[in-house]
């Protein structure tokens, strides 16, 4: 019947479109224009990613910017192992709660930072700030280099006598609140001031800069500094 014919009709249609719902849940990245084309979504396309793949390495990386998760509900970013060389700015500027990067390796990365007393600060080739999760990720032969910015500031700005100004570097994280676990951090140089500097204090850690709070965990990771390494089993804040 007409009726019936309605129905099965609807049903395909229902069928489509869950399927489509499922497939537009994942932003997959092959390479460093749909990497920068994921800023670019509207914030109705993004609520509705929770899966970030990376199909492929992406060998120059230097006109990547930095992804944005600040309006997104993404829970996962799968990088399948794959390398991504040469950018110059972090990878992420906050991993937000409940989502969990692995697989990523970072190489070759050149960050330069301009420093503004007005708040703590953190900075990495990773992520300036993580209060997710980061396993099985690579950062190596990385350089951040941080000047302050003119005029010149007093410590009245902050400085020694106000920590909450100080600046934070870190391999695989600038300032973490949540879980760094198995990572590596490989022969980068994380702590260069550009010019003379004596008011602020520079913290820098091969894989955070700081670890905030007693939810703030580093697990099972390693460092390879000047032919040395050094095993960090695990870092309570």
């Amino acid at each position: 019947t007409e009726f019936s014919k309605y129905y099965r009709a609807k049903d395909e249609l229902y069928k489509i479109k869950t399927c489509y719902d499922k497939i537009d849940d994942t932003y997959t990245i092959s390479d460093t224009v749909s990497w920068n084309d994921y800023n670019e979504l509207s914030v109705e396309k993004k609520v509705n990613i929770t899966k970030i793949v990376i199909g492929s390495p992406l060998e120059d990386a230097a006109n990547i910017g930095t992804l944005d998760l600040s309006e997104s509900n993404v829970t996962e970013i799968e990088g399948n192992g794959h390398e991504i060389k040469g950018a110059n700015c972090p990878l992420f500027s906050l991993i937000p709660s409940g989502c969990t990067v692995r697989n990523v390796k970072v190489s070759g990365s050149t960050i330069t930072y301009t420093y503004t007393p007005s708040a703590s600060v953190g900075v990495s080739p990773f992520a300036n700030y993580n209060s997710g999760t980061i396993e099985n990720c690579s950062v190596e032969n990385c350089v951040v280099t941080c000047s302050l910015a003119s005029p010149p500031y007093t410590e009245n700005d902050g400085g020694d006598s106000d920590d909450k100004y100080n600046i934070y570097i870190g391999g695989l994280a600038g300032i973490n609140y949540g879980i760094i676990s198995n990572c590596i951090s490989k022969d980068n140089n994380l702590s260069i001031w550009s010019g003379d500097n004596t008011t602020y204090k520079l913290y820098s850690g091969q894989i955070a800069g700081l670890n905030e709070n007693s939810n703030s965990k580093i697990n099972n990771c390693f460092c390879h500094i000047s032919d040395i390494y050094y095993h960090v089993a695990h870092v309570p804040s």
